[in-house]
């Protein structure tokens, strides 16, 4: 088994002290806080790895194989609660300080930027810190089934039972979705959605791109007219040097928008944009991969909420997610272990 791997039973129980739904940052922090209480928990999640969208996609599926970040690219720790539960993972060496030679786009040109921000990133990308995270918890009391897509919950008897679309894949006493709010709502049943707020969210399209040429930076915020950001993914720890640099670029929340058929002209906007920053042809920029985050960020955060999550303690259901307390990794954890903290008061 791989470091930070996770165990999953061969035996799958049904009954659970609590389910959730989404296997990112979110639901990573909730489990720690259950399973640290004795709680059985059911972790169901659509993808085929936990993380959400810390996000890292592979060339190859060999250990070694060149890698990009499509989502989250690092993450800050401010307060002292989420800091003290990454010191272990780095004095474990599973997270790393991120120091890139920093730009930003002012006026269409880039200009070297001072930002000092302490800055951490997983050693093999932003996902295996949140394999790490979790597995440092793991419990013979954790269920976690991924490829599972949950289409719907219902209240029954006391208890939630979570659906796919050929039928109950589980129950449990308590329930928390951690999937994005327009996802969420989605879930809910209808007597429950009126008292969730209304949340509108921006996509935003990631594109990992290979580019055969020394840069003069690693990262760049860019002014979100075209691009909003890029980074090359082998100026963060345990990237393996290549001939190439694999690069993540995060285009603008309009061009996101528009990105959502799959528009190749657009593609190739972004791409033309890249190039114009760096002085670079097109026959320079190769695409590698490609991923439209339907749910990136809400478009304002009203939609925060005083405890970051939302709680209804008589019936023993909660949302968390960045959606609910400002953005960020940190906030989205804080988040989670927030709304597990409730669910545990009230059980």
């Amino acid at each position: 088994m791989r470091p930070g791997a996770i165990r999953v039973p061969e035996v799958a129980n049904r009954d659970f002290d609590v389910a959730m739904v989404g296997a990112g940052i979110a639901g990573v922090a909730a489990a720690q806080a259950l399973l640290g209480a004795g709680c059985r928990v059911l972790v169901l999640d659509k993808a085929k790895s936990v993380g959400g969208r810390c996000a890292t996609r592979r060339l190859e599926a060999a250990t070694d194989a060149p890698w990009m970040d499509l989502g989250a690219q690092y993450f800050t720790a401010r307060t002292p609660e989420f800091r003290a539960a990454i010191d272990p993972l780095i004095a474990s060496g599973a997270l790393r300080a991120w120091r890139p030679r920093l730009a930003r786009q002012q006026d269409g040109v880039l200009l070297a930027s001072g930002d000092a921000t302490e800055r951490w990133v997983g050693v093999r990308g932003m996902n295996s810190f949140v394999r790490s995270m979790l597995a440092g918890s793991a419990s013979d009391g954790l269920e976690l089934r991924l490829n599972a897509r949950v289409c719907g919950v219902e209240r029954r008897g006391g208890q939630w039972q979570l659906l796919d679309e050929r039928g109950e894949i589980g129950r449990a006493a308590s329930l928390l979705i951690t999937a994005p709010g327009p996802q969420a709502l989605g879930l809910l049943p209808d007597e429950w959605r009126s008292a969730v707020p209304a949340v509108a969210m921006q996509p935003c399209l990631a594109l990992g791109i290979e580019i055969a040429r020394s840069l003069p930076f690693d990262a760049v915020f860019c002014d979100g007219r075209v691009l909003s950001w890029m980074a090359r993914n082998a100026s963060k720890a345990g990237q393996q040097d290549q001939a190439f640099s694999l690069w993540t670029l995060h285009a603008a929340a309009g061009f996101s928008r528009d990105a959502a058929a799959a528009d190749a002209v657009l593609t190739e906007q972004i791409l033309c944009e890249c190039g114009r920053l760096f002085g670079l042809s097109r026959g320079e920029l190769k695409i590698r991969h490609r991923h439209l985050w339907r749910y990136a960020r809400p478009a304002s955060w009203e939609c925060a909420t005083s405890q970051g999550m939302l709680h209804w303690p008589e019936s023993q259901l909660a949302l968390a997610g960045d959606w609910l307390n400002g953005g960020r990794v940190e906030g989205a954890w804080c988040s989670g272990r927030q709304a597990a903290l409730a669910l545990l008061s009230a059980a």
